[in-house]
């Protein structure tokens, strides 16, 4: 029993057991193919001759008339739409600057106009008190007419300035609006048509190359 162990632990035994063990995988191996449960490629390698052919490309089948009428008449469509948009375009006037320019400019405008109320409304506050004092202080007389005649007007003055020039900036937006919308339709369109007319000219080489 001692030899039996003996002989295993040692290294002559181990590579016998590791031997014996790769012997039974290899024969399970040959008993599954042999029973059609393990695939074995059978095929033989490509020859030098079929890898070149088999890199080639595949030569696409010829185009039918009715994919060129196709793209022919969605092709004319466009080229029609975008006549259409370059006659509109041209109608359209030239706003003062870009659409973000004239919103930041009306943005600005309209704070100054809240400025100006707000200065306004002190003006006309300190003007009335100043009136109920006037009695016991008449020095303060010249400064209610100061007031009346000079600050209250010009602020009056400013504030139509700005309005105005607020009337003319919101004129101006949808004009800015109405030219970029057409501009980004138009290269939209143009777009499309460029990608269109390069799949036009590619179906008729290959027409012509199938002749």
């Amino acid at each position: 029993m001692n030899d039996t162990q003996s002989f295993w632990t040692s290294l002559p035994g181990i590579l016998s057991g590791i031997a014996a063990v790769i012997g039974a995988i290899v024969s399970l191996l040959l008993v599954l193919i042999q029973l059609n449960i393990l695939p074995v490629n059978n095929k033989p390698p490509l020859t030098s001759d079929q890898k070149e052919l088999s890199s080639l490309p595949t030569v696409p089948p010829p185009p039918s008339p009715d994919q060129v009428d196709k793209l022919e008449s969605r092709i004319h469509e466009i080229s029609v739409t975008i006549n259409e948009l370059e006659e509109k375009f041209a109608t359209i006037p030239l706003p003062t600057g870009l659409i973000e320019e004239l919103e930041h400019h009306r943005e600005e405008i309209e704070k100054n106009i809240g400025e100006l109320e707000q200065m306004l409304a002190a003006a006309r506050q300190e003007r009335d008190e100043l009136r109920g004092q006037e009695r016991t202080a008449p020095d303060i007389s010249a400064h209610i007419h100061k007031l009346e005649t000079e600050t209250i007007p010009d602020l009056e003055t400013h504030k139509r300035h700005m309005e105005n020039e607020l009337n003319s900036v919101a004129e101006e937006i949808p004009k800015a609006k109405e030219r970029k919308e057409a501009e980004e339709t138009l290269h939209q369109l143009q777009g499309e048509k460029q990608i269109l007319q390069d799949q036009l000219d590619g179906l008729r080489m290959a027409e012509k190359l199938e002749r």
